[in-house]
């Protein structure tokens, strides 16, 4: 197997403990008072869920009618699909890695894939992720080819703006 594709599959290994890892904390608080924030509208009540939240999801009661469901991924269950900060909500507290993450570099690949760059970036800068692995340089390369294609873009953005000003 070449460098790339188990890198690749290490990721994906990794990607894959993080959710279970969520899943575990949605079954960790269940019967508990959960606060969500999705789209800038808080959601509150008594969180239930099934003994699978990744396949199921869960669901908040509010204790005023019906309860209201969530998705944690977005092919399972019916409801809301949680964003990036609520699924990593559910991960604090819980003890998450692998041979080759510990919880910091499972977070931060979780944030590069959701399109959180910086926020990915911030993590692997702040001296959390202690990880020298291969999984760790990995990640940073594919931030940096991210830096680099906006760098380009923003390059020809003000090069077409120069011509269109001197038309």
């Amino acid at each position: 197997m070449s460098q790339a594709v188990a890198l690749r599959r290490s990721e994906a290994l990794a990607l894959g403990e993080f959710l279970d890892c969520v899943a575990e904390g949605v079954r960790a608080a269940e019967g508990s008072e959960r606060r969500l924030v999705l789209n800038r509208i808080q959601r509150s009540g008594r969180l239930r869920c099934g003994a699978d939240p990744l396949r199921t999801g869960f669901e908040l009661d509010d204790g005023r009618g019906a309860p209201r469901a969530f998705r944690l991924v977005g092919s399972a269950g019916e409801g809301d699909l949680l964003d990036a900060t609520n699924l990593e909500d559910f991960v604090d507290g819980q003890e998450c890695s692998t041979a080759e993450a510990g919880p910091e570099l499972l977070r931060a690949l979780f944030r590069y894939r959701e399109g959180d760059f910086p926020g990915a970036r911030n993590l692997l800068e702040s001296g959390a992720v202690t990880e020298t692995a291969p999984l760790a340089a990995y990640l940073d390369r594919l931030l940096s080819d991210v830096r680099e294609q906006r760098k380009e873009h923003l390059v020809e953005r003000i090069l077409a703006a120069e011509e269109a000003a001197l038309r």
